[in-house]
């Protein structure tokens, strides 16, 4: 604070919004967005470390932004470290579609990746009759409702319920 005399020299109101908003207008190396590269460098670094989560959430944001057809590969393996192994197999299936073959050339067994994923995935339909309305659980996770069709789910023993309003749970084993 600074003082002359006696008397207080405070900046008036409007002159200080005007410096505040003219320093938040200013851009800064801080405010600075990283470069996909270096975002994608990140999640590389993330997978050889094992937080398949944080390397999935970066490989994301980098795919939003660039929308590169190898970022679906990344993902996939991302995802299938992480045992969301539907997920893995669209990515990896959306990475086939979309990539050029040089892309593809450059992922070392591709078919026997995919192939590997394929064989963690089950897929599953559930109806009802009369066009009962029901609620398809697989073990704590609700997957959808009635009717059910080509749902990909993580292959393997897993309890399945289907409820309805009215009716009785049915439990079978799968």
């Amino acid at each position: 604070m600074l003082t002359y005399s006696s008397a207080v020299i405070r900046p008036r109101p409007t002159a200080l919004l005007a410096l505040v908003a003219a320093l938040a207008a200013t851009p800064t190396a801080a405010r600075a967005q990283p470069a996909p590269a270096d975002i994608k460098k990140e999640a590389d670094e993330k997978m050889l470390s094992l937080d398949y989560q944080g390397a999935l959430d970066l490989y994301d944001q980098v795919y939003e932004k660039t929308k590169d057809p190898a970022l679906h590969y990344n993902r996939g393996r991302a995802l299938a470290a992480l045992l969301r192994f539907p997920e893995a197999l669209d990515m990896v299936e959306a990475f086939q579609r979309e990539a050029n073959p040089e892309l593809k050339a450059k992922v070392p067994k591709l078919d026997e990746f995919v192939a590997q994923i394929r064989d963690r995935v089950a897929t599953l339909s559930v109806t009802t009759k009369g066009g009962v309305k029901a609620t398809v659980r697989l073990g704590d996770v609700v997957i959808g409702t009635t009717p059910l069709s080509q749902k990909r789910v993580n292959a393997g023993e897993s309890q399945l319920r289907v409820q309805a309003d009215g009716y009785d749970p049915i439990e079978p084993w799968l």
